[in-house]
């Protein structure tokens, strides 16, 4: 491969998991969470109750399982500086879902570049 990759230091994850976890979200974020999968992730939004923006992420799954029954993890790929508030926006929304939410600081988000880099991470080529 000659891709590159960096460490995108702006960004940070949240980790939500548990067997309600897609249920969870569905419920609360603009994009169709159903859509997750092994290879594929989803861009969403938070809005309030009256439609005004509060937060932008990516969604993935980890794992190749296509369903979170199993205690696997969603990964929210968010704006490092205002991780902690959707954290606390996400919490409130919970109530009885069975969906743990809590930082990720074990990873890091990187963008891979460059000729290979979609084999590489074993994804498809682009459409």
């Amino acid at each position: 491969m000659t891709g590159r990759y960096a460490i995108l230091p702006e960004r940070a994850l949240i980790g939500i998991e548990g067997p309600d976890a897609k249920t969870f979200l569905q419920g609360i974020v603009t994009n169709d969470v159903t859509r997750i999968g092994p290879k594929k992730a989803i861009y969403a939004a938070l809005l309030t109750p009256q439609g005004k923006f509060l937060h932008e992420f990516v969604i993935a799954q980890t794992g190749a399982q296509p369903e979170v029954q199993t205690g696997e993890t969603l990964l929210v790929d968010c704006e490092a500086a205002r991780r902690d508030d959707l954290i606390r926006r996400l919490t409130m929304y919970r109530l009885r879902a069975k969906a743990a939410i809590a930082p990720r600081d074990d990873l890091a988000v990187a963008a891979a570049f460059g000729e290979g880099a979609l084999a590489a991470l074993d994804l498809p080529p682009e459409p």
